[in-house]
């Protein structure tokens, strides 16, 4: 879903600045976007509260301001609620 956002508002005209945990997703998309002619800036991959700091701070730098923020992330760890695995609670910071 995030990834057809993305190609949508570029077709509109917005620059977008996305990011992913999967590197290669990241590139297909700026490869996308980038022969509709439009650019975009990638940012790094998120896995720490300092790079989303930095992505933020690096696109307001660039661009002047953020007019739309799209968080688009999801976390599927197979498990029950009543049974989680000790890599879901360890991955959500509860344990």
């Amino acid at each position: 879903m995030g990834r057809q956002v993305a190609l949508d508002m570029a077709a509109e005209g917005t620059k977008v600045v996305a990011s992913d945990i999967a590197t290669e997703g990241i590139l297909s998309l700026q490869k996308e976007i980038e022969a509709q002619g439009d650019t975009v800036w990638r940012g790094n991959v998120m896995a720490s509260r300092e790079q989303i700091d930095v992505l933020i701070k690096t696109t307001v730098e660039t661009y002047g301001r953020i007019d739309i923020l799209i968080n688009n992330a999801g976390l599927l760890i197979p498990g029950t609620i009543e049974k989680p695995r000790m890599t879901l609670l360890t991955r959500l910071k509860l344990m």
